[in-house]
């Protein structure tokens, strides 16, 4: 007997749309997504391929990263993607249409139940990432761990070229690059993994002696040798008074 094998394609798939009135809207839901897994692959490569090269960009990390709203139709993974999505902790007000500062809002909790008073009208930041993503915060200030930081969205510049000077005004719009000046204006600090917490202030150290020390770590780390690969910099330890401890990926969830 001679055994024949079938090759079956679904790119030419067409529905009767008499039998869509019939099918539940869970099934075609179903349908459409094992359709969609079906010829991923390079797409979802693609997508995100576009969105690492999106989170490169300061303007999009400032005014869309958690701003826009996700356009993909099948489930996926929150953490992963930088769009927001309805009930998403992380979702952030856009700076250009709200006119809040950087600055955290007293009355805001992460807590259920616990929200600002003042809701999407209030003048401050609300969690971690409208705070640090702001434009008169992000990356106005040097990341401690320099080339060897392995964070999925970090706040801090990494190298010299990628500080930005904080504006001077209330104005949003993008400010050039600097690197001395900013780090005068903004002491470096960076957040500290692993531990949960939100800071309503953040204390600047006063002594100039000793920000002329933070100043010099920050060059040294932000200097353009190349480390080796195999071996992270010695870095300070970092005490709770450096600066901000950021546990931001428990904002990306509900």
């Amino acid at each position: 007997m001679v055994s024949r094998e079938h090759s079956h394609s679904y790119e030419d798939l067409v529905l009767d749309p008499a039998a869509l009135e019939i099918i539940p809207p869970q099934l075609l839901a179903a349908l459409g997504e094992y359709l969609s897994a079906g010829r991923g692959g390079d797409g979802d490569a693609a997508e995100a391929e576009a969105e690492a090269e999106a989170e490169a960009d300061d303007e999009f990390m400032m005014y869309e990263f958690k701003v826009r709203r996700c356009a993909r139709a099948r489930s996926h993974d929150w953490t992963a993607c930088p769009y927001a999505h309805p009930g998403e902790a992380a979702r952030r007000r856009d700076p250009r249409r709200v006119a809040y500062a950087g600055e955290p809002c007293p009355d805001f909790r992460r807590r259920p139940g616990a929200a600002c008073p003042r809701g999407s009208a209030c003048p401050f930041a609300h969690g971690t990432f409208e705070l640090w993503l702001h434009p008169s915060r992000y990356r106005t200030r040097p990341c401690r761990a320099g080339a060897a930081c392995r964070r999925r969205v970090c706040f801090f510049a990494h190298a010299a070229a990628e500080l930005r000077a904080a504006p001077k005004d209330d104005s949003l719009s993008l400010s050039p690059k600097s690197t001395l000046a900013s780090l005068w204006e903004s002491p470096p600090v960076s957040p500290v993994e692993g531990r949960m917490r939100w800071l309503d202030a953040i204390d600047e150290p006063s002594d100039a002696d000793a920000e002329v020390e933070e100043l010099m770590l920050a060059m040294r780390e932000l200097s353009f040798r190349k480390a080796a690969a195999s071996s992270a910099p010695v870095l300070p330890p970092v005490m709770e008074e450096d600066g901000p401890d950021l546990g931001w990926v428990s904002e990306l969830v509900m």
